[in-house]
């Protein structure tokens, strides 16, 4: 990347993480673009050289956080540790480190019902989640730490229902102990685990 463009990415990046906060903060219908130029302390007319409007902005966060996703799942696919590390390191600890600015992609969900354009990504990043978790289970099937008889699809529900589950009960109560539920996810999943 060259100057110019290094630099506008640089601004786009900026824009997309004041907007992130901002949408958790507010949630996407209340946050106005005047909040997410507060943010940076810039113009409006400025946000709007990068993004031409705030579903556009809403567009690339979704798509930037799916792309993340997918990327951890390939990262994890041939970890022999996998099923472990996503169970402490991107369950828990991630979670429990971050300032957490990405809960508005819960609110996408909830829209999927009565808007086309958030169903359709709603679906894609469900189906990419569903994917980098079903790459954890594949992996540590392959790397026996799960038991050969162990089905992978009640496996890849188990941790769907445990994850989501975790995650809105953090949206209901930020007081709420994440590492109760890696517990009872890890408890959940022993019948399933070969021992070490």
């Amino acid at each position: 990347m060259t100057g110019p463009t290094k630099k506008a990415a640089a601004r786009r990046s900026e824009i997309l993480a004041a907007a992130g906060i901002c949408f958790s903060e507010k949630g996407i219908k209340e946050a106005k673009i005047d909040d997410i130029c507060g943010k940076l302390n810039i113009s409006p007319g400025h946000l709007y050289y990068y993004f031409k409007s705030k579903s556009e902005i809403l567009d690339a966060l979704i798509d930037a956080h799916t792309a993340r996703i997918e990327q951890r799942g390939e990262e994890l696919l041939n970890r022999p540790d996998a099923l472990d590390h996503f169970l402490h390191d991107d369950f828990v600890s991630i979670q429990l480190e971050s300032d957490d600015n990405e809960s508005y992609i819960w609110e996408i969900y909830t829209r999927m019902r009565g808007d086309s354009h958030m169903a359709k990504k709603g679906r894609r990043h469900w189906q990419v989640s569903s994917d980098a978790l079903r790459k954890i289970v594949l992996s540590a099937k392959h790397h026996g730490r799960l038991r050969p008889d162990a089905d992978v699809d009640t496996v890849l529900t188990l941790l769907s229902m445990m994850v989501l589950t975790a995650q809105f009960a953090e949206m209901a109560d930020p007081d709420y102990d994440l590492t109760r539920y890696q517990a009872a996810l890890r408890l959940a999943l022993k019948p399933f685990t070969a021992e070490p």
